[in-house]
């Protein structure tokens, strides 16, 4: 009686184990996702919004402003500013899905003392420059 038990639950098990790796391939099929870094040269804060310079290719600069809003949640699958390891140099992971943005991390050292750190003035108005979700934004690499 002890042995039928076991090879139900033996095949339970197993079913359930193909069920979640079938449903794991059907979901990774219909996304097409990948990121890409960036450089970063500095990060200006302001009240409302991070403005980020980047480097774009081997030659020249690009800028980006970023709403707070969106780095200003719990929530694991929104934008985040992720501390960066000591000895790295800042950089930008930008998230796509479908071909469109999703998630941008900022990986920035914590100490906001560091030469990557700058304040934007408040006097400076960001707010036609903001869009209103990750979706929206477009880079230049």
């Amino acid at each position: 009686m002890k042995s039928f038990g076991k090879k139900i639950f033996v095949f339970l098990f197993v079913l359930l184990a193909f069920g979640f790796c079938a449903f794991a391939q059907e979901s990774s099929e219909e996304q097409d996702i990948f990121y890409v870094n960036v450089p970063i040269l500095h990060v200006y804060e302001h009240i409302d919004a991070y403005m980020v310079t980047y480097a774009k290719g081997s030659i020249g600069t690009e800028k980006v402003f970023l709403s707070k809003k969106w780095f200003k949640t719990s929530d694991a699958e929104k934008c985040r500013v992720r501390p960066l390891i000591k000895g790295m140099q800042p950089y930008m992971t930008v998230v796509y899905v479908n071909g469109s943005v999703q998630k941008v991390y900022l990986n920035m050292p914590t100490n906001h003392q560091e030469p990557c750190w700058k304040v934007l003035s408040r006097n400076i108005e960001v707010e036609s420059n903001l869009v209103e979700s990750p979706s929206e934004l477009s880079f230049s690499f």
